[in-house]
């Protein structure tokens, strides 16, 4: 597909230790992008490549520790030059490794540039690499990784996304207003959010959308912890705004919990269950009245923009 490898003079002389002759070859070879699906990456995947180094029909895989630069052709609609991009490295063994590679312009068109001292599959995604520190191993990494990619969520600091902080009522209606590129409204609606506030916006426009209502003192109570209920409630207005369908139901009978749930809301976690969107904390425990995490905002607004949204 039109990349390309460049050899320091060390990785060169090792590649020469190697070599069956005196011909080396090196191929850049595009592949099905279905060799990334059980990576999870699926919508995400710029290009699938294979790279290699033969030579007499051996296949040369690494260089004595030596790096050597792999350039990947991109498209410029996705990638922008400058810009750092996850590369998932997946080895001849099968093991995988996520890299940082930088988008660099050569002879006018675009590349994802990689540093390796072995050659294997590269799979080049449109994400950025995240820049948090404490969501390592996090259990929901990659709504994290989709929520930053897609920017509707950002950290609480440049190196902190704090996936277990909770999250607030306004915090809901301004990413969701985010998602639809901040159209611009009237400010109002509520007596206790004023208009200076960083949430108002999202406030007034999910209230002009028919997508919350608020409390019955007239208050929408926007610094308030937000529950999994209500989470589920406000999604499912969203979704019907959307014009997307919300028939679904599931038994929440498996839950021992399952009675705590408000009338009001009953049909919402319902629905955001039989959906895929909300799941329990446990296999026994559904927690409605539980506080939302900034880690289940960013599952669960992902798993409704690959599911219920397409």
């Amino acid at each position: 597909p039109g990349g390309s490898v460049e050899i320091p003079s060390e990785a060169l002389a090792e590649i020469a230790k190697s070599a069956e002759g005196d011909s080396i070859s090196v191929n850049v070879a595009k592949q099905d992008k279905a060799a990334a699906e059980e990576y999870d990456l699926d919508e995400e995947v710029a290009l699938v490549a294979e790279v290699t180094i033969t030579s007499g029909g051996k296949e040369i895989t690494s260089f004595g520790g030596h790096a050597i630069s792999v350039y990947l052709p991109v498209d410029e609609s996705d990638f922008t030059e400058g810009e750092s991009y996850e590369v998932l490295v997946i080895s001849k063994g099968g093991s995988s490794q996520l890299l940082e590679g930088i988008c660099v312009r050569r002879d006018g068109k675009l590349f994802v540039k990689v540093e390796i001292d072995h050659l294997s599959t590269f799979i080049v995604t449109r994400n950025k690499p995240l820049p948090f520190k404490d969501v390592k191993g996090h259990w929901a990494i990659k709504g994290v990784r989709f929520a930053y990619n897609r920017g509707f969520m950002a950290g609480v600091s440049p190196a902190k996304f704090n996936p277990d902080g909770k999250l607030t009522r306004g915090m809901l209606v301004t990413m969701l207003h985010s998602l639809e590129g901040k159209p611009g409204v009237t400010l109002g609606g509520f007596s206790d959010v004023a208009g200076d506030k960083w949430y108002a916006a999202g406030v007034a426009w999910a209230k002009q959308k028919g997508i919350v209502a608020g409390f019955a003192d007239g208050t929408f109570r926007p610094e308030e912890l937000i529950t999994r209920e209500q989470f589920a409630t406000i999604m499912m207005s969203y979704a019907g705004f959307k014009n997307q369908d919300v028939s679904k139901r599931a038994d929440l009978s498996a839950y021992s919990d399952a009675g705590e749930t408000s009338a009001w809301a009953l049909d919402a976690l319902k629905w955001a269950k039989a959906t895929g969107l909300m799941s329990g904390r446990s296999e026994s425990v559904m927690a409605p009245k539980g506080t939302a995490t900034r880690a289940e905002a960013a599952t669960i607004l992902m798993n409704y923009l690959k599911s219920i949204s397409q």
